[in-house]
C-alpha cells in the first residue's frame, strides 16, 4: 500500500460527506433568518464535513504508515473492497482509541493482501460497537496478551482455534471500573458489588457494565459460561457455580487484527 496512491483516492470518499450535510435541512424560518445567505451557508456545512472526514482518513493513513515501518515491512496495495470501507469508517470516528484500532485494521490489510487476514465483519464490530467497549476490549487484551506471554516463557504453545479464558464476572466488572468511564467508581463500593450473588445483583450502577458487555456478546466477541470450580480447592468439597468469560476465536482475529502489525503474535 503506497499511502500517496491510497491519497489521490481519497477524494472520492468524501462525496458522502455531502450527503450527511444535506441531512441538515433548514427550516422556513431558518431560511427566514440566513436570507439569500441561506446557499452560501449550506456550502459551508458541506465544506466542514468534508474537510473533517478528509483530515480524518489522513490520520488514519499516517498512523497506518507509521505502524507498519515500526512493523518492518514494505505495504503492498489494499483491496479496494476493504479499502473504502476501511477509510470510510475511519473518516467517521471521533473516538481516538476507535481511531487507532482502524488504522491498525488497514495496516494489517497492507500486509498480506493476498491472505484476506482482515475479514469485512471485523469492520461492521468497529462500527458498532461503543467507546467503552473498545477500551473494555482493550484492557482484556492486555490482560490476555499477558496471559500468553506467560505461558509462553514456561514452554507452553497457545492454541490459537480454542477459546482465550478473560476471567470470572468481578475481573471483568473491575477492569471496567478501571476504566473510569462509569458511576460505579467507589472501590469499596465495587468490592461490595462484586461480593453479591450473580443471579440477585441489582441493575443500578452496573447498568452500564451491563450493557457494554451485552454489546460485546452480541458482536460474537465475548462469551459466557456457568462453570462449577472447587469453593475450597485443598478440602476439595464445596463446589461453586461461576461465571466465567472468554474470548471467542472470532473475537481473538478481531482484536489481534485491530492491533498494531507484529505486537501480538498467536
Amino acid at each position: 500500500m503506497d499511502a500517496n496512491e491510497i491519497i489521490k483516492q481519497a477524494p472520492d470518499l468524501l462525496k458522502g460527506g455531502a450527503a450527511i450535510a444535506g441531512a441538515l435541512k433548514f427550516t422556513d424560518i431558518i431560511k427566514a433568518i440566513l436570507g439569500p445567505a441561506t446557499a452560501e451557508i449550506a456550502d459551508r456545512f458541506r465544506d466542514e464535513v468534508r474537510r473533517y472526514r478528509y483530515g480524518r482518513q489522513l490520520d488514519c493513513l499516517r498512523k497506518a504508515e507509521e505502524m507498519a515501518k515500526r512493523a518492518g515491512f514494505t505495504p503492498k496495495a489494499v483491496p479496494i473492497k476493504l479499502l473504502f470501507p476501511l477509510l470510510e469508517g475511519a473518516s467517521l470516528e471521533e473516538s481516538e482509541d476507535l481511531h487507532t484500532m482502524w488504522a491498525a485494521l488497514l495496516a494489517n490489510s497492507s500486509k498480506a493482501p493476498e491472505q484476506p487476514i482482515v475479514r469485512i465483519g471485523f469492520l461492521d464490530v468497529l462500527k458498532h460497537i461503543s467507546k467503552d467497549s473498545a477500551l473494555l476490549l482493550n484492557a482484556i487484551w492486555k490482560e490476555v496478551k499477558q496471559g500468553l506471554d506467560f505461558e509462553r516463557s514456561m514452554g507452553a504453545l497457545p492454541n490459537p482455534t480454542n477459546l482465550l479464558f478473560v476471567g470470572e464476572f468481578t475481573d471483568v466488572l473491575r477492569m471496567y471500573v478501571a476504566l473510569g468511564v462509569t458511576t460505579i467508581g467507589d472501590e469499596k463500593k465495587m468490592a461490595t458489588l462484586a461480593k453479591v450473588e450473580l443471579g440477585k445483583v441489582v441493575l443500578g450502577d452496573l447498568k452500564q457494565f451491563w450493557t457494554c458487555v451485552d454489546e460485546l456478546m452480541r458482536e460474537d466477541i465475548l462469551v459466557y459460561r456457568i462453570e462449577t470450580e472447587r469453593l475450597d480447592r485443598m478440602k476439595g468439597k464445596e463446589r461453586v457455580d461461576v461465571e466465567n468469560y472468554y474470548l471467542t476465536v472470532f473475537g481473538i482475529e478481531f482484536l489481534r487484527l485491530c492491533s498494531p502489525p507484529g505486537e501480538i503474535q498467536l
